[in-house]
């Protein structure tokens, strides 16, 4: 099972003991961050400030990188001296080219990256959808999907060498 990451703050009394919760009047003297995992922030002093420095140290050193794609498996968008196009871990992607998608579950899908160099455009994403026809080696229908391309994770898929599109098999 996957660690759950949720942020909570920890205050320390006069004498350093947590607080978590009181009733009546407890002078704070620090605040921490925490999360879930066990991630520890710094301990600083409670200013008005303090809490929200606790949460983004949080965001930005422990939950972001976690949940930020390796650059290496998102598509980027560049130019190679003539027009614009996607990069890939460093190589251009040429429409008509496979590539794998992951999926919940650590499943990979082949779908074949579509764009029409249009930059009010999405690149589309097909694939092959499964069927009885799978029986005869028939072809079937094709969809497409649109996603995300910031936290959308890609790679080329196995044997896939140079810079030429690799056949669709579709």
């Amino acid at each position: 099972m996957a660690a759950v990451h949720q942020y909570y703050t920890v205050y320390h009394d006069e004498d350093d003991r947590s607080v978590d919760s009181w009733t009546g009047t407890v002078a704070v003297k620090t605040i921490a961050g925490r999360c879930l995992c066990g991630w520890r922030g710094r301990t600083r002093p409670d200013t008005a400030e303090s809490g929200v420095q606790a949460f983004t140290e949080w965001w930005t050193d422990h939950y972001t990188p976690l949940v930020r794609p390796d650059p290496g498996q998102v598509l980027l968008l560049s130019t190679d001296g003539e027009r614009r196009r996607h990069f890939l871990a460093g190589r251009a992607v040429p429409s008509g080219t496979t590539l794998e998608l992951l999926l919940s579950g650590g499943r990979w899908v082949p779908v074949r990256y579509e764009w029409s160099n249009r930059a009010d455009a999405a690149p589309r994403f097909y694939l092959e959808l499964g069927g009885p026809w799978e029986q005869v080696e028939e072809h079937g229908p094709e969809t497409y999907v649109l996603v995300p391309l910031d936290r959308a994770v890609f790679r080329w898929p196995d044997g896939a060498t140079g810079w030429a599109p690799q056949p669709t098999g579709f």
